[in-house]
């Protein structure tokens, strides 16, 4: 493609971006619809204790959707210092941006530290549907977790799933 029709087609590009944004800005029959709209600032956050499915100590907010129903969710998890998520897989794909701290995952059938990879912060994962992974962080780690619903979480090792551990009077 030669320098002038490259021109031209870039031109005509941008050309019909701007037309189509000014008319979108002047449409008045255009409507907000403020049932899909969400201005959460997060000082707005409502933590609470994260679901059984996951050990002690985790922190959850919940952003958009429902998690445990079907559609599209967005979550924020908050670990502690030393947390650990043994080998799991989930029946739905989940997408990771690691928020604050760091956070280190695997994707053996066995919990391997040695084998983990370092994801700091504004860090991205995707873990497909059914894909054994495992997670923990060195330091408080706040994640975003969007999927589609319903979440649900399945370990390797029964033993490893908190919702079996025996509770100490």
């Amino acid at each position: 493609m030669n320098a002038f029709i490259k021109t031209a087609y870039i031109l005509f590009v941008l050309l019909a971006a701007s037309t189509l944004l000014m008319a979108q800005g002047h449409n008045t029959h255009m409507k907000a619809d403020s049932s899909s709209h969400i201005l959460l600032p997060a000082t707005d956050f409502k933590w609470m204790d994260a679901p059984p499915g996951l050990p002690k100590g985790a922190k959850v907010a919940i952003l958009s959707g429902d998690p445990g129903k079907e559609g599209h969710f967005v979550i924020r998890v908050m670990f502690p210092a030393n947390y650990q998520v043994k080998p799991h897989w989930h029946p739905t794909a989940e997408n990771i941006t690691v928020i604050k701290g760091t956070l280190f995952m695997g994707t053996q059938e066995n919990f391997d530290m040695k084998m983990a990879t370092k994801l700091d912060e504004g860090s991205f994962a995707v873990m497909p549907a059914k894909h054994v992974h495992y997670a923990f962080c060195k330091v408080p780690t706040v994640i975003q977790l969007h999927g589609m619903g319903p979440f649900a979480i399945t370990y390797v090792k029964a033993s490893d799933d908190p919702r079996n551990m025996t509770k100490m009077p």
